[in-house]
């Protein structure tokens, strides 16, 4: 077994035991309606024996995404951890693949600060992509859904009105751009002015609705496509999703990985207003899920590297320090307090 000494003193490993704990955050209540920071606890657990095949990972930086309330709702019970996707350093491996030092992303991972895991479930970061915290947001699993669900399901064409809701978040921030390089005109909604100007200055898109602010969003959407939607990427729902469909073309696209504004429903959800609009119009709506669609993960990166070589991509990040800051920064999210992608940063990798 490859070893490292001392463990951010906190114990060490003895041939293939941790002798050291681990800080993580639990569920200690099932949140009802929007979670409250009380829903939590952070407890220490003894690490163990490291068993074959497994690896030791210390944590750098812990992704928040709205998919941890779906979980909370319906498979987490009182004193589960958090699941979440990481980025860590491999402390020790028993997997002969890795090593030592080794940057890896961690796919089934959680709120902990350290985490014995199967070597098959952490993989190798790219080192053309970084800083490595770029592997839970751009690079990661919002930048694959951005470019799946525009690109795969929405087919965006030169010419076309791309509308994007929360436009200045981590997945949608990836689809303007990505329909900007379609040649289409783009318009997004985001929850502050700052976002706004963001949106329209730096990622260069050509309208941005505050939704906060705009009075009626059907007008403002009508304003700012005069021509009406061809595709629409739709992460929000409810009130945002009725307005949009009311602009929509005929034989629009709706392309849906996202309902946040429900999220924190509990019970039945509202649905559309008007679902005549789908017959009188020829919509086509199309859900999907982002891990039916890993085979693409390739095409992506080689996409995207391109896109940062060339400086043609901008993203940001919110990031709040210290494992137990991840509750707060999870409410944040959900009360759209994030600009681009939201991360808990535990550590340099340094």
């Amino acid at each position: 077994m490859q070893a490292t000494g001392l463990l951010a003193g906190n114990g060490r490993i003895r041939g293939t035991r941790i002798d050291m704990k681990s800080r993580e955050i639990i569920i200690k209540s099932r949140p009802a309606g929007m979670p409250r920071e009380s829903d939590f606890e952070m407890i220490e657990r003894d690490l163990g024996e490291c068993g074959p095949g497994q690896v030791l990972v210390r944590n750098l930086f812990l992704s928040v995404d709205p998919y941890q309330r779906n979980r909370m709702r319906s498979v987490l019970e009182p004193g589960d951890v958090v699941p979440a996707r990481c980025v860590g350093m491999v402390l020790a491996s028993r997997r002969e693949t890795l090593r030592t030092g080794d940057l890896v992303f961690v796919s089934n991972g959680a709120w902990r600060e350290f985490m014995l895991i199967d070597g098959g479930d952490a993989s190798l970061l790219d080192p053309e992509l970084s800083p490595p915290q770029i592997h839970l947001g751009i690079a990661g699993i919002p930048g694959l859904t951005a470019y799946v669900g525009l690109l795969d399901h929405g087919r965006p064409r030169a010419g076309e009105t791309v509308f994007v809701s929360a436009a200045a978040g981590a997945v949608g921030s990836l689809a303007c751009q990505i329909a900007k390089r379609s040649g289409c005109r783009v318009v997004g909604s985001a929850g502050s002015d700052d976002k706004v100007d963001w949106l329209v200055r730096e990622a260069g898109i050509d309208a941005a609705i505050n939704y906060r602010t705009c009075g009626d969003l059907s007008t403002a959407m009508r304003r700012h496509c005069p021509e009406g939607i061809h595709v629409l990427f739709e992460s929000v729902g409810g009130a945002q999703l009725d307005a949009a469909v009311g602009v929509m073309r005929p034989h629009g696209r709706i392309v849906l990985c996202g309902l946040i504004s429900s999220i924190n429903v509990e019970g039945a959800r509202p649905g559309l207003a008007d679902l005549d609009a789908f017959i009188s119009k020829r919509l086509g709506l199309r859900g999907f899920v982002v891990t039916d669609h890993l085979d693409r993960k390739a095409a992506f990166h080689a996409d995207l590297k391109g896109w940062l070589a060339r400086g043609e991509v901008r993203w940001r990040e919110t990031i709040v320090d210290g494992l137990d800051s991840a509750p707060r920064a999870f409410i944040e999210l959900l009360e759209g307090g994030n600009a681009g992608k939201m991360l808990v940063r535990l550590s340099s990798p340094d």
